[in-house]
């Protein structure tokens, strides 16, 4: 598309040629500055990003290394057995919810959309993994990956104005997000309290 990487981080054409088109310190501020985004909590806390997730978004590794792969996979799961044992409760009484970032939800309506190609399919189909490696251990996993691209698709008839959107401008997930996300948890916890009545 039409997405162009800059020290392996994927940016949008406007960003893309401002940064090109300025001189090589400003491309290696741009490039120290996403490092220490990537790094240092205390840098994003005294500085938070200012960005819009249609010109910018972090790229991953694809294809996703197998061992990588690998040790990521053993970590999450490994993350689930310790909140299981710390929090005591059954696996089928843990609700795990997979949701994508702006960055993934926007490039999921370009597919959508456009037909463009998704840029990360075998980080994605790294968390498949993790997903149902979890459904076998008998926690309850909601994949809400691509729930928002398909609301957001479905909602291309209107207008931009009043458009109910899951994320702002900022890249952080909305009131609107929130809601959708807490609906789809209705039915798995109801399961759950159901089966914990006398």
């Amino acid at each position: 598309g039409s997405y162009k990487e800059i020290g392996g981080y994927y940016i949008g054409p406007t960003k893309y040629n401002g940064l090109v088109n300025q001189s090589a310190w400003a491309q290696d501020r741009f490039l120290s500055e996403m490092f220490l985004r990537c790094h240092s909590s205390l840098f994003n806390l005294l500085m938070p990003p200012v960005t819009n997730f249609t010109e910018f978004y972090e790229g991953l590794p694809e294809p996703y290394p197998d061992d990588l792969a690998a040790q990521v996979l053993a970590m999450e799961l490994d993350h689930l057995e310790q909140i299981r044992e710390i929090s005591g409760l059954p696996a089928g009484s843990i609700v795990v919810q997979l949701m994508p970032t702006a960055a993934e939800t926007n490039r999921l309506v370009a597919q959508l959309k456009n037909k463009e190609p998704f840029p990360w399919p075998s980080a994605w189909a790294l968390w498949d993994r993790i997903r149902d490696e979890a459904r076998r251990k008998g926690y309850i996993v909601v994949d809400n990956r691509r729930m928002f691209a398909e609301k957001i698709d479905a909602l291309a008839h209107m207008s931009d104005l009043g458009k109910p959107l899951p994320f702002a401008a900022d890249s952080h997930m909305s009131a609107t997000g929130f809601e959708w996300l807490s609906q789809t948890l209705v039915e798995p916890f109801g399961h759950i309290l159901g089966e914990s009545r006398p």
